[in-house]
C-alpha cells in the first residue's frame, strides 16, 4: 500500500515538473527550465528535511510561526543538515532525471 501511495506522490512530482517545462517551453522561458527545476528539488529536499528531522508539518508555519521560525535557521545551520539536504537533492534530481523521460512519453500525458 505504501508503495503506491509513494510511486503516485513521486509520479505527481514528476507530472507538474514536466508540465512546468512545457508551461516555460510555451512562453519562451526554455532558458530558466533548469533553474526551476533545480530550485524545486531544493525547497522540497529542505521540506523533506524539516519533515523528517526537526518533525514539522505543513502546519507548523500557521499554527506555531514564532516557534517555527525561531528555530528553523538554526536547524539548517550544520554539517548533518547540510550532507542530508545535498544527498536528498541528489537522488530527487536522479530519479527525476529517470523518469522525466517516461512521463513526458507516456501515454497518460497529453499537453
Amino acid at each position: 500500500m505504501y508503495i503506491i501511495f509513494i510511486g503516485t506522490g513521486w509520479f505527481s512530482y514528476v507530472f507538474s515538473l514536466v508540465n512546468l517545462d512545457i508551461y516555460f517551453s510555451k512562453n519562451h522561458w526554455d532558458r530558466y527550465t533548469n533553474f526551476a527545476e533545480l530550485s524545486l528539488h531544493i525547497l522540497c529536499a529542505i521540506g523533506i528535511y524539516i519533515g523528517r528531522f526537526l518533525r514539522f508539518n505543513s502546519w507548523s508555519l500557521v499554527t506555531q510561526p514564532k516557534h517555527f521560525l525561531s528555530i528553523l535557521p538554526g536547524e539548517l545551520i550544520g554539517k548533518f543538515p547540510l550532507v542530508v539536504i545535498v544527498l536528498t537533492i541528489a537522488i530527487i534530481a536522479g530519479l527525476y532525471a529517470l523518469c522525466k523521460p517516461l512521463v513526458a512519453k507516456s501515454s497518460l500525458y497529453r499537453e
